[in-house]
């Protein structure tokens, strides 16, 4: 399959959990991120064209103002993790507002490392 990520991944050093804003359950942890997307790790498989409405919760660090970025998206692709009891979900985000892309941006340089 031929890449369509426009913008190289960013890692984090915590796997940030990631919450279901309507029924506040977890759906995983957060492995990698950008501007446009997201990788989740998920103990189910989700399908792809999945909307997903959901709380990353946020390290507490300082610099951090913040301790939950809200963020909607869709599942465009699905499958087993290495670890065979986890399932990998990409997700596009819906559009950012600029407030939003400045708090994953301060993220970035708070707790990220290296591109991938």
């Amino acid at each position: 399959m031929p890449e369509q990520r426009h913008q190289k991944r960013r890692h984090l050093i915590y796997y940030l959990e990631v919450f279901d804003r309507e029924t506040k359950q977890q759906v995983g942890h957060l492995a990698d991120l950008t501007l446009e997307g997201l990788l989740l790790l998920t103990q189910k498989k989700l399908d792809p064209g999945d909307k997903l409405d959901l709380d990353i919760r946020l390290p507490q660090v300082p610099g951090l103002e913040t301790d939950t970025l809200v963020v909607k998206a869709t599942v465009r692709w699905s499958g087993l993790d290495k670890n065979p009891a986890l399932c990998c979900v990409g997700c596009e985000l819906e559009p950012l507002d600029a407030k939003d892309e400045a708090v994953i941006d301060l993220l970035f340089r708070l707790v990220g490392f290296e591109d991938v």
